[in-house]
């Protein structure tokens, strides 16, 4: 009887507590205000979850009956009625929209995507109906989509296996709706976050959303990833920097990789109707997911390394990897044996496996994200130079934090103390306390420190970003750059951020070639408050005064016109924009 948005709710309060140990051994419970911060974990009102969806899916769909209707247009005289059907099917508005990819690259809860399935569901039978009677008005013939037939093949294997079983199944609850909700679910929502609960979440919300008595859960591991949207390498550039010393290490491990997009086919072909196809679909996974493992950990073990940012002197050490000097390479990324002086001198070996050690507790803390290896299928052509493929669109509301260490709200979450001192310098006094007496808060403290510099300096380094990644650092800004990076060209973004992605300095080249482009479809900007209609304000938790913009945009895609609204406190207000 839970809906997403208790689901929600309920999510938020978690991230507020934390489980700790303390010197006794004993578990304890304990607030930590700076746990959703650091998990960049928020929840967003349904009404702006919609907002965001409608505008950026509306071209998609668009461009669903738009290839129909030319399929239609086409049509020759001569040609016989099987013939025809058959190729209208082809370009079927409802396959096109069951086959469209969208990604939330900060999901938290799943909010998004369970409003995202009911979008594309709903869309998909308006294309069902719409397509048969374009046909039938136009060539006199009864036309039924691949989807309509898909979706009553379910139907009958799920109905059958009730009667087998002795259970109890109603008709509504095999109606088409909940039925092409599950194909929607299967292939086209896709979704990732650092945190691991968040993705736990989300799969009990888009579970409990799509639940069809007498079937199984549908298997969605495959588009749902536990790790950091914001960091990772393309393939092409972690082969960049590997160079011709790693040429034969990752050829092979790359292509069986890439192969993979043909399994992920065959994964999201499947109905999971019957339990036999649902653990048919895990199996199949596992198996991508130990295929592309060997690739992912290299690339993200290069990774790694930037990050380290090693001296001169030492990166001799990374080529004698490379070449075997230390032993098997991929396994050596991996985690899986340490590297020694296999044909390299011990001091080299030792030296080499103090920097291990640090990249392998960056890949395991961080959790980088590798894009196309984690997602096989969504792009082609990994090491090609330019990005080939890519979702048809990214949504979602990111993260609004700064990218700094914050001393006060780290402390506060875990030494009250000396986050209530009376002064800047009371604070330093205590934290010079705990640097003498070597506690292990001063350690974390150094790490946690040391830590966000590192993940700064990769954001302005001008590699991974080089668009949003001036001045103060902020991580919605890098999620705007990193979003329009995952969209195929004439893909889609739909993104909730502050409205400083068009005022600010540090966004206003970006936001200018977007708008004066053409590539904007819409900026609503929002006042959190409600005063004009007596509500409370959209985010409670933050200032009243705040401002924020659903920003609408694409790659290349070009636009007539953007629709724009300013100091708007309710989304029935863009009607006037």
């Amino acid at each position: 009887d839970l809906s997403v948005q208790q689901l929600g709710s309920i999510y938020e309060r978690l991230l507020e507590f934390e489980l700790v140990r303390d010197e006794s051994g004993a578990v304890d419970i304990r607030p930590n205000i700076f746990a959703r911060k650091n998990s960049g974990s928020y929840y967003t009102p349904d009404d702006l979850v919609l907002l965001i969806l409608d505008e950026t899916l509306e071209p998609l769909i668009a461009d669903a009956h738009d290839g129909f209707a030319a399929a239609l247009a086409s049509v020759k005289g001569g040609d016989s009625e099987d013939y025809t059907l058959t190729q209208l099917q082809k370009a079927d508005p409802a396959k096109a929209i069951t086959r469209l990819r969208v990604c939330d690259p900060a999901m938290g809860s799943g909010h998004f995507l369970v409003s995202l399935v009911d979008r594309l569901t709903n869309h998909a039978l308006d294309a069902i109906a719409e397509a048969a009677a374009l046909v039938r008005d136009k060539l006199g013939l009864e036309y039924e989509s691949p989807v309509s037939e898909e979706v009553r093949k379910v139907r009958a294997t799920i109905r059958g296996n009730a009667q087998d079983q002795g259970w109890t199944v109603s008709e509504e609850q095999l109606d088409d709706p909940q039925l092409v909700k599950r194909m929607v679910l299967k292939r086209c929502v896709y979704g990732a976050d650092k945190n691991p609960m968040a993705v736990e979440l989300a799969k009990v919300a888009l579970w409990l959303h799509t639940f069809t008595v007498g079937a199984p859960l549908s298997f969605i591991d495959h588009h749902l990833a536990a790790g950091d949207s914001l960091f990772g390498l393309w393939v092409r550039d972690a082969i960049d920097k590997a160079g011709q010393s790693g040429e034969l290490l990752y050829i092979e491990e790359l292509r069986t990789a890439e192969r993979q997009a043909a399994t992920m086919q065959r994964i999201e072909a499947l109905t999971d109707a019957e339990i036999a196809e649902a653990h048919s679909s895990a199996e199949m996974w596992r198996d991508v997911e130990f295929q592309v493992g060997p690739f992912d950990s290299f690339v993200s073990f290069m990774h790694a390394l930037d990050w380290l940012n090693i001296p001169r002197a030492q990166r001799p050490l990374i080529t004698q990897w490379l070449d075997g000097g230390f032993g098997d390479p991929l396994p050596i990324a991996r985690g899986k044996r340490e590297p020694e002086a296999y044909r390299a001198k011990p001091e080299e070996a030792e030296a080499f496996h103090a920097i291990w050690k640090a990249a392998r507790e960056l890949i395991e803390e961080e959790r980088f994200l590798n894009w196309q290896i984690a997602f096989p299928g969504v792009w082609k052509n990994w090491a090609s130079q330019g990005l080939d493929g890519g979702f048809a669109a990214v949504v979602g509301n990111p993260p609004w934090d700064r990218f700094e260490f914050e001393e006060v709200p780290w402390f506060e979450a875990r030494d009250a103390s000396i986050a209530l001192a009376p002064s800047g310098a009371k604070r330093k006094a205590a934290i010079k306390v705990l640097a003498k007496a070597d506690a292990p808060l001063w350690a974390a403290y150094q790490k946690a420190m040391t830590r966000i510099g590192l993940a700064a300096k990769q954001a302005k380094g001008r590699f991974i970003y080089s668009r949003l990644n001036s001045g103060k650092l902020n991580l919605y800004k890098l999620f705007v750059e990193r979003a329009h990076q995952l969209v195929k060209p004439d893909g889609m973004v739909g993104l909730l951020t502050p409205s400083g992605i068009a005022s600010d300095l540090s966004s206003s080249s970006f936001f200018r070639a977007v708008a004066t482009g053409g590539h904007l479809k819409a900026f609503y900007d929002f006042e959190n408050r409600r005063t004009r209609y007596r509500l409370e304000p959209f985010f409670p938790d933050v200032d009243t005064r705040f401002k924020f913009a659903a920003m609408i945009a694409s790659p290349s895609r070009r636009f007539a016109a953007a629709q724009c609204g300013f100091f708007l406190q309710a989304t029935a207000e863009r009607a006037n924009a």
